[in-house]
């Protein structure tokens, strides 16, 4: 897998404040982007829950 970088500063910046808070995050979403949520979020260094919207 390639690895992405980005210019901005602020998202290194970001994304390690992510990793040290290491935060537990509810994401509401619909069944579409559920996986791309529960597969980011760990990526980050967050916690995820994931929940569906109901429709």
């Amino acid at each position: 897998m390639e690895e992405i970088t980005y210019a901005d500063p602020a998202v290194a910046e970001g994304i390690a404040a992510i990793r040290a808070g290491s935060p537990f995050v509810y994401g509401l979403t619909n069944y579409v982007v559920a996986n791309l949520g529960a597969n980011v979020l760990p990526a980050v260094g967050a916690g995820p829950a994931i929940g569906a919207a109901a429709s």
